[in-house]
């Protein structure tokens, strides 16, 4: 099965780049046999242009992955792609996706939603369509059938994240992300985050997850450090850039992480932190692995007098 991504980040002040996500999507996707394809849209694209690019793939399903603010380009992309290939299976997924469901499943241009992690949901979806067989019961997904939206219920959260394959950098063609980044090389530690800051979508994940398992999940260290010595054989990097919201929120993992990194690497590093979960011993201790910058998100709490 060929399953094409189409990613849009229009007006983005940053350089091209990677999306962890859609990379565990495509990793789990061609590690059962599948091809994968990406559109990355960082301008919006003429309909002839995007017609050819996806005949030129040739796909069995289009998925569609995108923020709230970069809906209304899905919008008009879907409506002219379902409209050029109506034989072409589309779904929709992603944070705007998973927590304005019913706003995205009216769109023409659209099929499918798939809420909340996709990998199982996905590689389900692409086996059912390549043996011809019902995707109608499969979990996590809403169907539209027969002028109908069958809302199939959430499957737990994905426990182990070793058991995922690493993500998939080659569908950005990531070697160039890393030239336009100064070589910073990307990295997830894990999923989750227990705070519930009003400005930011975790709380309305947390609560589409409720009673679906531990929400806040952590990669062992063992398989982080792993994965950088799988990139250093397929790229040029010279520093690393841990994305994850809160990378000191499990001491335990900490103290591991503090033994065995600087065993195996000695990069240069930037991390994201919550001030509730550092102290002066943490920051001395990460500044001698290599830590070179700690990003802290401002917090605003309103009092009503």
């Amino acid at each position: 099965m060929r399953i094409l991504f189409i990613y849009p980040d229009l007006g983005s002040f940053l350089p091209r780049h990677y999306q962890h996500g859609l990379g565990y999507l495509s990793a789990v996707l061609k590690q059962e046999g599948h091809q994968t394809s990406l559109i990355y849209l960082s301008q919006f694209p003429s309909r002839e242009e995007l017609r050819e690019k996806v005949r030129e793939f040739a796909p069995g399903l289009i998925a569609y992955s995108f923020s709230s603010h970069q809906f209304p380009y899905i919008r008009q992309i879907s409506r002219w792609l379902k409209e050029d290939f109506p034989q072409i299976l589309s779904i929709a997924g992603g944070v705007h996706a998973s927590l304005s469901p019913e706003e995205v499943i009216a769109e023409p241009g659209i099929d499918l939603i798939c809420r909340g992690e996709g990998e199982q949901a996905l590689l389900e979806l692409a086996e059912a369509l390549e043996e011809d067989r019902s995707f109608l019961e499969i979990e996590n997904l809403w169907v539209k059938w027969k002028g109908e939206v069958l809302k199939n219920p959430l499957r737990d959260l994905i426990e182990d994240l070793d058991q995922l394959p690493f993500p998939d950098r080659e569908l950005f063609n990531y070697q160039e992300i890393l030239d336009e980044d100064n070589q910073r090389l990307s990295l997830l530690v894990g999923r989750g985050c227990p705070f519930e800051c009003t400005y930011c979508a975790n709380q309305g994940r947390k609560q589409l997850y409720q009673g679906k398992g531990r929400y806040v999940r952590l990669r062992s260290v063992e398989h982080l450090l792993a994965e950088i010595s799988e990139c250093e054989k397929k790229y040029r990097f010279r520093s690393l850039d841990f994305n994850d919201d809160i990378f000191t929120l499990n001491r335990t993992w900490l103290e591991e992480f503090y033994q065995k990194y600087p065993a195996r690497f000695n990069y240069p590093f930037r991390i994201n932190v919550h001030c509730g979960t550092v102290d002066k011993e943490i920051f001395q201790k990460l500044k001698e692995l290599g830590c070179e910058m700690v990003r802290v998100g401002v917090e605003l709490s309103l009092i009503h007098i």
